[in-house]
């Protein structure tokens, strides 16, 4: 008989999560590169950037929140402590973010024409703008943090759970279901009550569910989110509107069951060992460590490409737009990946 120990179940990693968080990031920045394109596609008459195909990409922010919800559930499952989850929170999210709002705001502030961008804002929006909290306004230099403003209030209530469980939950639920009955648009009770909260939920209910659902189970959720955004989208089309629930019932409860099934599929099935397979896992890793860097510092990237190449846009070529595009979407993804090899990881690795 052998006297060697039995292996601990290496825990999956959730690579096919790690792809969606990279595909979201794609799809974020696809529909600000096609909206940037629009006003310049309509005066030259060319077609639409990709035929509008990426103009929906605002549904990848629905994508995220719901992982957010399966991320941090599976950290609080672990049972930290709570300050050291709010400590790992911060060095996850406010460096990077503090990072990219300076350089962002020193760029701003040395060119002329982005100087505009920085006036109307009060003393007290940016210090709310630094702690990634709702002013109830469009927040200055980095117009993308409203996301972030929810996912900090979920880690909050994270947190919270670590140390009054109870007492947390009973909030929580409280808050969530008066956003059922009360829709109301000033602030901060819009923000507070917002549909787009539940998607956490989802992925919360996600992570507690997926380890029950055999394969089978899996591939026939995965099939059930995407035929249940294609069927519903084309049924009744949600707008891209932070306070709105059709898109939650729509994108959340579709992007759900694909997460459903991706999670319990890589929870019960043998990993493949195909090159091909472990190429794809490989680099949707890699997309999905990047994909935090990529969702701040994209749109300043995407105005600079296009300002560099206004005048190619308006030579007349009929393609210029979707090189341009394609350009702009390319050099994102590259300087997200100095941003997360040259300051994000270092961050992290420091500080952890």
């Amino acid at each position: 008989m052998s006297s060697e120990r039995p292996r601990a179940e290496r825990p999956p990693q959730y690579i096919g999560l790690q792809i969606g968080r990279g595909i979201a990031s794609l799809l974020v920045v696809g529909h600000h590169t096609s909206g940037k394109l629009a006003l310049t596609q309509a005066e030259s008459g060319q077609a639409a950037f990709l035929n509008g195909l990426l103009d929906i990409g605002w549904i990848g922010v629905d994508f995220f929140f719901v992982l957010s919800g399966f991320i941090i559930a599976m950290t609080l499952s672990q049972g930290p402590a709570a300050g050291q989850f709010v400590y790992r929170r911060f060095i996850r999210v406010y460096l990077p973010f503090w990072v990219v709002f300076g350089l962002t705001l020193l760029v701003s502030a040395a060119l002329p024409p982005l100087r505009h961008s920085l006036s109307g804002f009060a003393p007290w929006e940016w210090v709310l703008a630094l702690g990634l909290l709702p002013s109830g306004h469009s927040a200055p230099v980095i117009g993308v943090a409203w996301t972030l403003h929810h996912e900090i209030l979920f880690y909050a209530f994270g947190a919270l759970w670590l140390i009054w469980p109870r007492t947390t939950l009973a909030c929580a639920a409280a808050l969530l279901l008066t956003s059922l009955a009360v829709h109301d648009t000033r602030y901060p009770i819009q923000f507070l009550l917002s549909p787009l909260h539940w998607e956490f939920v989802f992925g919360i209910a996600i992570f507690l569910t997926h380890q029950h659902f055999k394969r089978p189970l899996a591939l026939a959720a995965v099939a059930c989110g995407l035929v249940w955004i294609f069927v519903t989208h084309a049924l009744y089309p949600a707008d891209n509107d932070a306070t709105g629930a059709a898109r939650v019932l729509q994108f959340g409860i579709g992007f759900s069951l694909i997460c459903l099934g991706s999670s319990a599929w890589e929870r019960h099935g043998q990993p493949g060992t195909q090159a091909w397979l472990q190429t794809l896992k490989r680099w949707g890793k890699h997309l999905g460590d990047w994909s935090f860097g990529l969702y701040l510092i994209h749109i300043p990237i995407i105005l600079a490409v296009l300002k560099i190449s206004a005048r190619w846009q308006n030579s007349g070529n009929p393609h210029a737009a979707q090189y341009i595009g394609l350009a702009a979407m390319a050099t994102c993804v590259f300087c997200a990946w100095l941003f997360y090899t040259r300051v994000e990881q270092p961050i992290l690795k420091r500080l952890r």
